[in-house]
């Protein structure tokens, strides 16, 4: 098979490689029209950080330590679910890492929306990164 050479790489499209998630060699994607999308689309991705957890507070950084939520942390949660009971959205499917502060965020704020049934996967690849020992 013929092998092709990647094309040149120019800043702009080696940061918008990045961002998108692809590596400076991948064909740049088509841009994004955010006019193409809203009220017809099928799915909406809603994302959801996890509340301040107690080595947040101390501002030191977590990765894969499994830490509480603190008191301000599981007020953040409630205030995300009364968020979403108030611009009515339901969600579907939650996904979310195995670790306690994103599990009780989870939890915390799909009670307070009043979807406690929602089905929860827990996945320890959207844990937080990992830099070893």
């Amino acid at each position: 098979y013929p092998f092709k050479p990647p094309s040149p790489i120019t800043k702009n499209s080696a940061i918008s490689h990045l961002v998108k998630g692809g590596v400076p060699c991948d064909p740049a994607p088509p841009a994004f029209n955010l006019t193409e999308f809203g009220e017809g689309s099928v799915y909406t991705l809603i994302l959801l950080r996890h509340g301040e957890s107690e080595w947040n507070s101390q501002n030191r950084y977590t990765g894969w330590c499994d830490v509480n939520l603190t008191a301000r942390g599981e007020n953040e949660a409630r205030d995300a679910g009364r968020l979403l009971q108030d611009h009515n959205i339901e969600i579907d499917h939650c996904f979310t890492s195995v670790l306690k502060r994103a599990s009780h965020t989870t939890h915390i704020a799909l009670d307070k929306a009043s979807q406690h049934w929602v089905p929860i996967t827990k996945s320890w690849r959207l844990n937080e990164r990992h830099y070893g020992a």
